[in-house]
């Protein structure tokens, strides 16, 4: 019912190790009462999930929009969200992202300062543009490094006849989502 720990201690010298942050356990709420899209969904246990922990939110109007696409903003906001949505300390290298956008302002912000991602290109975010698979891949991978997860499991991508269509920085990447079976 609150945050709390997990760690190991050793039986001889009682060293502290593997400190784990576990969160605290929220009720999962039934999200068909909130959208009206979600009832019939093949995905609507994972949104109930989302939606109870406070990771993800609808897209307005009494919608979730469970087919619809995400975008680069969607993404690092949930990712922003799931670490307890940090305040960044670095300022704004990206002309496309405002002060005034609030809801994802930040997070970009602090995902960037995370090396979690970097722009479209030196100067630019693109917050609206649709996340790819490739980008989302390596959003995911970058995030499970900087929470300091084991990332060493991966599989061979090369199988699939696209494999070559995967952009260079993102093999790796694309080769531990597969791997840990996220794609």
């Amino acid at each position: 019912t609150t945050p709390g720990q997990k760690s190991r201690h050793c039986t001889r010298c009682d060293e502290v190790t593997d400190i784990i942050e576990i969160a605290k356990k929220v009720e999962i709420v039934d999200t068909a009462e909130m959208f009206v899209d979600v009832t019939d969904s093949w995905s609507k246990a994972g949104i109930d999930y989302v939606v109870s922990y406070g990771y993800m939110n609808g897209t307005g109007n009494d919608m979730f929009n469970p087919t619809g696409t995400m975008t680069r903003a969607m993404i690092v906001s949930v990712l922003h969200r799931i670490e307890g949505k940090p305040a960044p300390t670095v300022k704004n290298p990206f002309v496309d992202l405002q002060e005034n956008q609030t809801w994802y302002h930040e997070a970009v912000i602090w995902a960037y300062e995370n090396g979690i991602v970097t722009g479209t290109s030196k100067t630019t975010f693109a917050p609206t543009g649709d996340v790819t698979r490739e980008q989302m891949a390596t959003f995911l991978y970058r995030f499970a490094k900087y929470m300091d997860y084991d990332i060493s499991k991966t599989n061979d991508i090369s199988t699939f006849p696209d494999a070559s269509k995967v952009s260079s920085y993102a093999v790796k990447d694309f080769e531990w989502a597969y791997g840990n079976g996220i794609i």
